[in-house]
């Protein structure tokens, strides 16, 4: 269980980004656990410790997607944003850009052949690619990665209307411009400064936020308040742009909300 549990927080960090809210992400997690625990969600032998726990995760995804399905059969009023977080191409689709599990893998955790995982992958890509188009705030104080970061937001489609290098000027553009998706650092000058800014701006209005950071391993201890979207630095572009597809994406829908 140990070689498990020590992938736990690549776990929540997806478990967030699929459900578009850290609380019933940590709580799927937390089932996921107590699936393994109890043997509902048994390991082969010489299996990858990580393809056992997201094996476990997705049984109770999928355990959860089914009574949605039937309470929605059976004419009970459905979250609709509870009802967005599951279409299993969204989810095949974050296996593979955001955790860069292969097909083989895929297929390993869902049990789709891999006909079925590229089929799904593909579905997925194509309904992100239409998505509604969003203005942008970039809080980073290397200028190197904040241009990295514009080309990548600006390839998606979407426009970056402000770049901030320090706590207060974020805090004074986010007020004025009030993007529709924040991308921020942690650390300004060696310090908090970012988390800071955020934090100030989320008491002002309503905006998700994702943190590119070379300390990811700080936002992911399921203590106290964590942001839902954490992707590390260095970042690998098709995660990155995966994680923001899916911020844009419950902007539209809003969160789901944990029971």
């Amino acid at each position: 269980m140990g070689a498990i549990t020590r992938h736990v927080p690549i776990l929540r960090r997806f478990a967030r980004a699929l459900a578009g809210s850290r609380q019933f992400g940590d709580t799927l997690v937390g089932e996921a656990l107590r699936a393994l625990i109890d043997g509902k969600a048994p390991a082969e032998a010489g299996s990858d410790p990580r393809t056992v726990l997201f094996r476990a995760f997705f049984l109770v995804w999928q355990s959860a997607a089914d009574h949605l399905a039937q309470a929605s059969h059976e004419g009970h009023v459905v979250d609709r944003r509870l009802q967005s977080m599951m279409p299993i191409d969204r989810l095949v689709f974050l296996l593979v850009t955001m955790e860069g599990f292969d097909e083989a893998d895929v297929a390993a955790i869902t049990g789709f052949d891999l006909r079925t995982v590229r089929r799904l992958v593909a579905g997925a890509d194509a309904t992100l690619a239409r998505q509604m188009k969003a203005r942008v705030l970039i809080i980073e104080d290397e200028w190197l990665i904040a241009g990295d970061l514009k080309r990548l937001v600006e390839s998606m489609g979407h426009g970056v209307v402000g770049m901030a290098t320090r706590r207060d000027t974020a805090i004074a553009q986010a007020s004025i411009l009030k993007p529709d998706l924040i991308l921020s650092d942690v650390q300004l000058d060696d310090c908090r400064d970012g988390l800071e800014a955020v934090e100030t701006i989320l008491q002002t209005f309503d905006v998700p936020v994702v943190f590119v950071t070379g300390h990811s391993d700080r936002l992911l201890t399921g203590v106290g308040s964590e942001p839902t979207y954490v992707v590390g630095k260095p970042f690998y572009e098709d995660a990155l742009k995966a994680v923001i597809a899916q911020a844009v994406f419950f902007r539209t829908t809003g969160p789901v909300a944990a029971d």
